[in-house]
């Protein structure tokens, strides 16, 4: 018995007749076209009568299914673009839904504390010579602040071996442009948590105590309400003084900080980084700003 796959079916050739029966599946025109050329062999070699039908059907079955075959692939081209098409389209609504649920940050907060996962540091480190500007993001290992107090106001813990070098959100947020590599940025945060600068080994965490946070009698420049902090910064076991004014307001049902402040290196131990003889380098002079969310105390007006 010969059979031969078709579009339609499978062709069986037994004792010289032709039968179709009901099989899914592709048309092949190629396994016709090498049947057919089996049994011509059969034909002219064995000289067998019987064949002769077998090879005349098959021949007007590759004919007849050859257009279709042709229309199939087109049909079949078609449709892969299209159902690619369709699933990119659907992907990427489901990848910015992902995105934002894993950028869901609702937490369980007590009154004046700093939410942790909102919470942002950032520092713009210039440059001198030839070197380049940074912009660094940390994050807060603790924190809380009650506002309008003038005695023991809370602490900011700035958690150090968060911190991470020229991230685009960074970059953005001090006002450079572009992007960095990922090769530079291992670089820059190697030699900016080492030990000759940040040396986050052996002091992993910085800590603002806040002495006061009191209400200034003027508006931010967006008309916010402005509030003074002042106590201690501790940066690699180094306390000084600091003081500075930060916008508070309203959002989300959480009190919305926003204040910058600058330090000197070296006033806290630290070599600003050099290389080249020193044409290469950055400043010793670092503005830190401070995006802070912290729940309000019941009792707090609402700025």
């Amino acid at each position: 018995m010969i059979t031969v796959k078709t579009e339609s079916g499978l062709l069986s050739h037994q004792a010289g007749q032709i039968r179709r029966s009901f099989l899914p599946g592709r048309t092949i025109v190629s396994h016709i076209e090498n049947c057919e050329n089996q049994l011509e062999i059969g034909h002219q070699e064995l000289k067998m009568e019987s064949l002769r039908k077998p090879v005349q059907m098959l021949k007007e079955e590759r004919q007849r299914l050859a257009p279709r075959h042709v229309l199939s692939i087109i049909f079949a081209f078609m449709f892969v673009v299209v159902f690619r098409s369709t699933n990119a389209a659907v992907a990427r609504p489901q990848q910015t839904v992902a995105a934002a649920n894993a950028n869901d940050v609702s937490e369980e907060l007590e009154p004046s504390q700093v939410s942790l996962k909102k919470s942002r540091v950032y520092v713009f480190v210039d440059k001198t010579g030839f070197g380049h500007q940074h912009g660094i993001e940390g994050r807060l290992k603790s924190g809380h602040v009650t506002l309008g107090a003038v005695e023991s106001a809370g602490e900011f813990v700035f958690d150090m071996t968060s911190f991470d070098g020229d991230s685009d959100a960074a970059r953005r947020y001090v006002g450079l442009e572009g992007s960095t590599d990922l090769s530079t940025r291992r670089q820059v945060n190697d030699n900016m948590k080492g030990a000759t600068i940040l040396n986050v080994a052996q002091y992993p965490t910085a800590t603002f105590a806040i002495k006061s946070a009191t209400l200034l009698d003027k508006k931010s420049r967006t008309g916010a309400a402005l509030y003074e902090f002042a106590g201690g910064f501790t940066l690699r076991g180094k306390q000084r003084p600091l003081k500075f004014e930060a916008e508070v307001e309203t959002k989300d049902q959480l009190l919305h900080i926003r204040g910058r402040f600058n330090v000197l290196q070296t006033e806290y131990g630290i070599t600003p980084f050099r290389k080249a003889f020193g044409t290469i380098g950055v400043a010793d002079q670092l503005t830190i700003h401070g995006d802070l969310w912290v729940a309000p105390e019941k009792s707090e007006p609402t700025p």
